[in-house]
């Protein structure tokens, strides 16, 4: 048998090592300091729309309290 061949012979045979995941220590309870891209677009949907409610409901309370004037009248 040639030389190169027993040892590709053997290094088929033999256990694999351990995953390279199981190198890496791992801490299940640690605190990723960035926010996933997701989390943040809720966010803004959030706080844009709280503001965009609010301007509507001061503008037809406005208009509610001054019928003889529209909201923008000086």
């Amino acid at each position: 048998m040639h030389p190169s061949l027993a040892v590709g012979l053997r290094a088929a045979t033999t256990t694999p090592g351990p995953q390279i995941t199981e190198l890496v220590p791992v801490r299940p309870h640690a605190n990723d300091p960035s926010w996933p891209p997701v989390l943040i677009l809720c966010v803004a949907l959030v706080v844009f729309g709280g503001l965009f409610a609010a301007v509507v409901f001061l503008r037809r309370a406005w208009t509610a309290a001054h019928p003889a004037r529209g909201p923008l009248d000086g």
